[in-house]
C-alpha cells in the first residue's frame, strides 16, 4: 500500500466518523427536545388538574382588573374630549 492510499483511506475514515458524530449529536438534540416537551406537558396537566379539583366559586374571577395608565405611543393617539363627549 502506498502513502497516497493510506492518506485517502484516512480521509474516508475521518469523513465517515464525522458523519456518525453529527448523526449522534442530532439524535441527542431531538431526544432532549422530546423530553422537555414531555415534561412541560406533564406540568401543564398537573396545573389543570389542580384547577379542576377546586370548587367553581374559587375559580371564578372575583377581583376587578388593576387600573392602567393611558399609553402614549404612535398606535394609540391621545385625544382630548370636551364635557359633552365631542372632540
Amino acid at each position: 500500500m502506498t502513502l497516497i492510499e493510506v492518506l485517502v483511506a484516512a480521509l474516508v475514515l475521518t469523513v465517515g466518523l464525522l458523519g456518525v458524530y453529527r448523526g449522534l449529536n442530532a439524535a441527542q438534540a431531538g431526544s432532549t427536545y422530546a423530553e422537555r416537551s414531555s415534561v412541560m406537558a406533564q406540568i401543564g396537566e398537573q396545573a389543570l388538574q389542580a384547577v379542576e379539583a377546586l370548587p367553581y366559586a374559587q375559580i371564578a374571577n372575583t377581583s376587578a382588573p388593576a387600573p392602567q395608565s393611558p399609553r402614549n405611543d404612535s398606535t394609540t393617539p391621545l385625544v382630548a374630549s370636551t364635557a359633552n363627549g365631542s372632540v
